[in-house]
């Protein structure tokens, strides 16, 4: 017959407690020194995602491709500089923040020539249509 106000299972008295605690307590010193090291540290410069490239044909494509081995050597170039500690984190987060508003701003422009040559090509078949069957009725 069990008694309801005991519980099931060995008891563990103070000195179980105390190293219970030391368990758990000692591996979390540990985590929050490593977690402060490297909180102190600056994080690598981000690299740049993966461009999609206009289409075969147009004449944004070339650009853009420089664009994106420039974007690659730019990242190698900070990581190696933020290793150093030859620079500031911050002036190397501005830099690569500018880098990115730029690259953002000619993703807009290429977007928009991609969209003109789409319509140029639309409207040139549509004119050549157009020609066909007037000239043939």
């Amino acid at each position: 017959h069990r008694d309801p106000g005991r519980s099931v299972g060995p008891r563990l008295d103070d000195r179980g407690h105390r190293c219970a605690t030391a368990v758990f307590a000692v591996p979390a010193v540990f985590a929050l020194r490593r977690f402060r090291r490297l909180d102190s540290v600056p994080l690598p410069p981000t690299l740049p995602g993966r461009r999609s490239l206009p289409p075969v044909g147009s004449v944004a494509r070339a650009a853009m491709e420089r664009l994106s081995s420039n974007e690659q050597g730019l990242a190698q170039l900070l990581d190696v500089v933020s290793r150093s500690g030859a620079v500031a984190g911050d002036d190397l987060e501005e830099i690569g923040e500018a880098a990115r508003s730029a690259s953002s701003a000619l993703d807009a422009v290429v977007e928009d020539i991609v969209a003109l040559e789409s319509a140029a090509r639309a409207s040139a078949a549509a004119g050549a249509t157009w020609s066909r069957y007037h000239s043939s009725g």
